[in-house]
């Protein structure tokens, strides 16, 4: 919730001084011209744009918005999000480990209470809510049939760590599958932690430093503007 609220105070606090704070010294630099230093007419120009084609802008965002949800609404347009979901930096990673978590910590307590692995496999990939691992995951069914090994089936995928796969393999080999798939979600669920807070204090000062880095440049570009109608008057 904080990077969200610090996001949109940056996005408001960068429009507000662009399109309110900007036009201002639009009177007093018009007669200028080459005269302003290029990172004034750079920002005027970026203040005029908003003004006066903000609704516009607001109309493509509005636009990009109800394109990208219809996109998600379909199979093909989910599974290529969640897949590049995964590839993102930092917060990737946190992604693969929470719905790996997920599953692992659903298939151990339901062995544990004497589901059978089938069932066990079928409910717990119904938690999953990425597509990609999801679709992943879809090959254990047809391997458990057929007498093969949870951990090579996942292992031939090439999506999953090596971590997942030694830790199931351990489990097959000693009889203790549940305990295991327990286990893993415990040490997944411990990283996720830990991800999250790592990308959160990563997040937070880059998005300050953006926000005052932009009006920081907005006020640098009007004291410079100013100086140089100084320097004129002079």
């Amino acid at each position: 919730i904080y990077p969200a609220i610090l996001l949109t105070v940056a996005i408001l606090s960068i429009v507000g001084m662009l399109a309110f704070v900007v036009p201002q010294f639009e009177t007093l630099f018009n007669d200028m011209g080459d005269a302003l230093p290029a990172l004034t007419r750079a920002v005027i120009s970026g203040g005029e744009i908003l003004k006066s084609y903000g609704w516009l802008l607001i109309l493509v965002l509005v636009g990009v918005f109800l394109f990208v949800r219809n996109w998600l609404s379909t199979v093909e347009g989910k599974a290529q999000f969640d897949e590049r979901v995964l590839k993102i930096p930092l917060f990737g990673n946190v992604v693969f480990k929470y719905e790996v978590s997920k599953f692992a910590k659903t298939v151990g307590t339901l062995l544990g209470s004497g589901v059978s692995l089938l069932q066990s496999i079928s409910i717990a990939a119904e938690t999953v809510d990425n597509t990609y691992i999801k679709q992943a995951l879809s090959v254990l069914e047809p391997a458990v049939k057929r007498g093969q090994r949870i951990s090579t089936a996942l292992d031939e995928t090439k999506v999953f760590s090596p971590l997942v796969i030694q830790m199931i393999r351990v489990g097959e080999e000693s009889g203790s599958l549940d305990q295991m798939m327990t286990e893993l979600a415990v040490v997944y669920d411990e990283e996720v932690q830990d991800g999250i807070k790592r990308s959160l204090t990563l997040l937070e000062p880059a998005l300050i430093l953006l926000m005052g880095g932009t009006i920081a440049i907005v006020i640098v570009a009007i004291l410079m503007g100013i100086m140089s109608v100084n320097n004129l008057a002079i």
